[in-house]
């Protein structure tokens, strides 16, 4: 009686190179769904001119390499033209405030035409800017106000864990592209400059910027993911203390009558977000 034999279908080499490649590619597959769910998306938002992209430089000064020399030298350019539009900006308007004290006194009406807030930092510092062998350090970078236009995005670690970091336009014609980024974002950080609380925007002079931020964030809040977090920056605190004015303030809270201090002031200007929000 024939005893039965087993055989074996023998794998071609092709075949073999074929299984191969395809368990590289899940592989790899699964390492990007691992670093996917390990990297925290953060989306800056706010209005324009709130600090957001400076939020992003402070990111990589801190937590990546800072700003190569190629790059600093690249800055050259943005940061005299700063200069150039502040000075620009400023002699325009001296003409119509002359009977005033003075160029400090033009400067201190700033809020009423559009000032950069880095104008006074660079106009103290005219004569480095202008040497030929100028280097702008990290803090001039900080200081530096370019217009953000579409979406930049910068990557970092903290302790070992990754951040991607998206910096948006703040612009009313820039907004409409926000919504490219609100897929699996994890958190959204909101933008707003106290300083800017007797301002108006570029784009519109009758609206009050420290107002625009506040619907704004009501818009974003309203139609915001459940699962998303939600997190309140209040930038430029260093200015708000030069430039406090009780009688500006008092236009925007009108229901304030008592005197306040810068402190009180500072926490009160959270208020109505921490309150309505």
């Amino acid at each position: 009686m024939a005893l039965p034999c087993c055989t074996f279908a023998r794998l071609s080499d092709s075949d073999r190179a074929r299984n191969e490649a395809n368990k590289q590619i899940e592989k790899l597959i699964e390492k990007e769904k691992r670093n996917f769910r390990s990297t925290h998306r953060l989306l800056l938002l706010g209005a324009g001119e709130s600090g957001k992209s400076t939020i992003v430089k402070q990111m990589r000064i801190l937590h990546i390499d800072g700003f190569s020399d190629a790059e600093k030298k690249e800055k050259i350019v943005d940061i005299r033209k700063n200069l150039r539009d502040a000075i620009c900006a400023f002699f325009v308007k001296c003409a119509q405030i002359w009977k005033d004290e003075g160029v400090q006194e033009c400067y201190e009406r700033s809020n009423e035409y559009q000032l950069i807030d880095c104008a006074k930092y660079f106009l103290e510092r005219t004569a480095e800017l202008g040497k030929p062998d100028y280097i702008p350090t990290e803090q001039d970078i900080l200081r530096c106000r370019v217009l953000t236009s579409g979406i930049f995005e910068t990557k970092f670690t903290v302790d070992k864990v990754q951040f991607h970091m998206f910096d948006v336009g703040g612009q009313r014609e820039e907004r409409r592209k926000w919504i490219q980024c609100f897929n699996d974002v994890t958190a959204i950080i909101f933008v707003a400059a106290c300083s800017s609380y007797n301002m108006v925007l570029r784009e519109d002079p009758n609206q009050n910027r420290v107002r625009e931020s506040l619907e704004l964030l009501g818009s974003i809040w309203n139609n915001r993911s459940d699962i998303v977090e939600f997190y309140y920056f209040i930038m430029s605190a260093a200015f708000y203390r030069l430039n406090f004015s009780f009688e500006h303030l008092a236009v925007i809270f009108l229901h304030i009558l008592s005197p306040i201090s810068y402190l009180f002031t500072k926490t009160y200007s959270r208020g109505p977000l921490c309150k309505e929000y």
